[in-house]
């Protein structure tokens, strides 16, 4: 379906998905539509398509609800692997100093912004720890249950085992613009960029100075093309959820146009991209002059 009222900032991309040589799903909803309801549909919106590293925000909207209950507290310290001083929050913000994949610590707590699976898996551990819980099922009664996103499974990693529809993460993506489960003072902050002059290398974009980052996810500045968004979840193979309007936006991550020309950054995602990511910050972001480039 496609809405009469769909926003003039999205017109012009809708028509541009029916081109795209590999599986697409799109849900677009928000004002005007009656209640915030259905904007626009394209592609096979029920479709299981893997989230990959949309499942983190996810897991950290239920660690919010943990922390709202008094179960998690965000300045409690990390504790090993993660480097002294590090803080939950620091793990949430991307800037506990922990390698992408692995327990190498590759700076300070507060310093850089490294962007860490293995900082959101130590995340998941602790707030297991914290609720008494499996993790799976917490996320599950927290988030996805109250949010009537059905399709949605975390069976394993908190940093990237996350699959459903584009229809339930559209439903995640309207938590994010009108949040419900989440306190309203605690939802703005989550939403904010946390130390956000940190620079940072995200892999498949190359280093962005500045990296700004909120409790889980990316922050952007508001713009006209963007509208008045607080903050946008994504990852660079094409999985997304924004709030303002909220959307959910997925592409098969197995499918590529034959004439794809990956950028000198993301041509190291997938499996090479750990590593890519890791090599980058001992190089470009002041590590030891002996670390192997």
């Amino acid at each position: 379906m496609t809405a009469p009222d769909t926003p003039q900032t999205q017109a012009p991309a809708l028509p541009a998905m029916a081109d795209f040589p590999f599986p697409t799903a799109l849900v677009v909803t928000g004002a005007p539509a009656p209640d915030g309801g259905v904007l626009h549909e394209s592609g096979d919106v029920d479709e299981i398509f893997p989230f990959a590293s949309v499942t983190k925000p996810i897991v950290a909207w239920s660690a919010l609800v943990a922390v709202d209950r008094g179960l998690l507290d965000l300045d409690a310290p990390a504790g090993a692997p993660a480097p002294d001083g590090a803080t939950i929050g620091h793990l949430l913000s991307h800037s506990s100093g922990i390698a992408a994949d692995s327990d190498e610590r590759l700076a300070s707590p507060g310093t850089r912004r490294i962007y860490s699976n293995r900082g959101i898996e130590i995340l998941g551990q602790w707030l297991q720890e914290a609720t008494g819980t499996p993790l799976e099922t917490w996320v599950e009664t927290t988030v996805l249950e109250p949010l009537g996103m059905a399709s949605v499974l975390i069976p394993g990693s908190p940093a990237h085992s996350g699959e459903g529809s584009a229809r339930d993460l559209s439903l995640f993506a309207r938590e994010l613009a009108s949040p419900r489960l989440v306190s309203p003072a605690l939802a703005e902050r989550a939403c904010a960029p946390v130390l956000p002059e940190l620079d940072g290398v995200l892999p498949g974009y190359g280093r962005q100075v500045p990296t700004p980052s909120g409790w889980g996810w990316r922050c952007v500045e508001p713009s006209p093309r963007t509208g008045p968004g607080r903050a946008t979840v994504r990852r660079p193979s094409g999985t997304s959820a924004s709030p303002a309007p909220s959307c959910g936006w997925i592409r098969s991550p197995s499918a590529r146009p034959s004439s794809w020309e990956p950028s000198p950054s993301g041509r190291f995602t997938g499996r090479r991209g750990p590593r890519w990511a890791t090599r980058s910050w001992r190089c470009r972001a002041g590590a030891p002059a002996t670390a192997t480039c």
